[in-house]
């Protein structure tokens, strides 16, 4: 598979080299879309750099999706931190909806500091405040919006497509990446809601029975940390780690520890759901 990724990436290099396609577009040429979908309130900083300096010293914590489940967010983070160094918190979205405590989870990472992508529940999310802000009705399992403090909002609205830690070697996003196409040419749908890659088709796509993982093919150089595939659950690879363990749906929350500034040094610490908060289970 890795053979085809290389030889779709030269393919790309050559008609781009004589005029035929622009690498500048290509990620929508190989991306799927989502007709049902669009960007809601797009964010000021569509990816986002994390300075070194911001992080020496420190631990860096990468947390799968919460969705809501504030509990276990807390007990991960205390299992995770220690008195005399301070821990960065990076989400890899989908903080919000599913589970009981939504405000509770996204008021604790505004307050912390934390660091997080969007995820296709933020998208979702922002559309219901769209419709709060033009005083139009709100569906009704997402009506906590309504208790949303402006602080809350702007959160949400400002969190970035994917984020580079390049003194770890790592790019945090939601869905996942098109193999081959560079960081600032990936359709911010695609970021949000590919699970899978096809290869033969150009093109990938949320459905996991339709092609390959997208992150068994991803090649590096950059190690990528990823949610957003709950059926599949924990997935390690060379290259990329899915980190959505369905905590909401009675499993785990996941967390990617790494105390010393070295990406080869990470831990995996998990914590139990405290129940199936609710009964799908992708």
């Amino acid at each position: 598979m890795a053979v085809v990724t290389l030889g779709l990436k030269f393919l790309v290099d050559f008609l781009d080299k004589f005029g035929l396609i622009y690498k500048r577009e290509v990620g929508s040429f190989l991306s799927y879309k989502l007709d049902k979908h669009q960007i809601i309130l797009p964010p000021p900083t569509p990816h986002v750099t994390i300075d070194p300096s911001h992080i020496e010293g420190k631990r860096v914590l990468f947390i799968g999706d919460v969705h809501g489940c504030f509990d276990e967010l807390k007990e991960l983070c205390d299992k995770c931190t220690v008195p005399d160094q301070e821990t960065v918190l990076v989400f890899v979205g989908d903080l919000v909806f599913k589970g009981p405590k939504t405000i509770e989870v996204i008021r604790f990472a505004r307050e912390t500091g934390a660091f997080a992508v969007r995820g296709n529940h933020e998208q979702s999310i922002l559309a219901e405040i769209l419709h709060k802000r033009m005083n139009e009705p709100v569906r009704e399992k997402r009506k906590f919006v309504l208790d949303l403090s402006q602080e809350d909002e702007d959160f949400l609205e400002n969190l970035p497509y994917s984020i580079s830690i390049p003194s770890l070697n790592v790019i945090v996003v939601h869905g996942g990446l098109l193999p081959g196409v560079p960081l600032e040419n990936q359709d911010p749908l695609g970021i949000m809601f590919i699970r899978n890659y096809q290869p033969d088709k150009f093109k990938g796509t949320s459905k996991i029975e339709d092609g390959y993982p997208w992150a068994s093919i991803w090649s590096g150089p950059q190690h990528v940390v990823f949610g957003h595939d709950a059926r599949r659950g924990l997935q390690l690879y060379k290259f990329a780690s899915g980190i959505d363990s369905g905590c909401v749906y009675g499993n785990h929350l996941t967390g990617i520890l790494v105390k010393d500034g070295v990406w080869d040094n990470r831990e995996l610490i998990q914590v139990k759901a405290k129940q199936k908060y609710t009964p799908k289970d992708c």
